[in-house]
């Protein structure tokens, strides 16, 4: 009996220090939120990455901590993390968009491209990819075709300021300044 009592009391124990170690994880990432929201994008990195290094095949933590280097304009530490969260979850959109962003930003418009095309042949639409293509085709001189993306990006995503300023920088950057003026 007196070994049962041991055994019960050290598995407690142990219980308890796992315990301990997942709210330490979720205290990290609550504490990573708060700092994001406050803009303390170095800080919610930090809170993030000590949560990430307990558990490495959290792609959300891997976007998050890639999300923060992006605002810090880390650029290249940034694509480190959105890679990781794309490597852990290969079909999630939202992860590949970020990653598409970040090769648009450093110049390296044939994967950002690829990634566009993926989607393209799984018939895939979302308005974020339409303003990376859009973005792609304006960048390669093909007016028609970004401005076919612009629009498509601002019915798709049903009035989101950020698609209908892009088509309004286009349109002013092609001389139509009254359209542009228009929206």
């Amino acid at each position: 009996m007196r070994t049962f009592l041991i055994f019960f009391s050290i598995g407690i124990f142990l219980f308890g220090c796992t315990n301990m170690a997942n709210e330490d994880s979720d205290s990290f990432v609550e504490k990573g939120n708060t700092a994001f929201a406050r803009r303390e994008y170095q800080k919610a990195a930090n809170c993030w990455k000590k949560a990430y290094l307990r558990n490495q095949k959290d792609d959300s933590l891997a976007n998050k901590i890639g999300d923060c280097y992006l605002k810090l304009g880390r650029l290249e530490r940034a694509k480190l993390f959105f890679k990781k969260a794309v490597e852990l979850d290969p079909d999630n959109i939202n992860h590949q968009i970020k990653l598409a962003q970040i090769h648009i930003l450093t110049g390296n418009f044939s994967q950002a491209d690829k990634i566009c095309k993926m989607f393209g042949e799984k018939n895939i639409s979302h308005p974020d990819l339409d303003l990376i293509r859009a973005d792609l085709s304006l960048m390669t001189d093909q007016l028609d075709k970004a401005e076919d993306f612009y629009r498509k990006a601002v019915i798709g995503s049903k009035d989101s300021l950020r698609s209908l300023m892009k088509l309004a920088i286009f349109l002013k950057s092609v001389g139509r300044h009254e359209e542009a003026a228009e929206i």
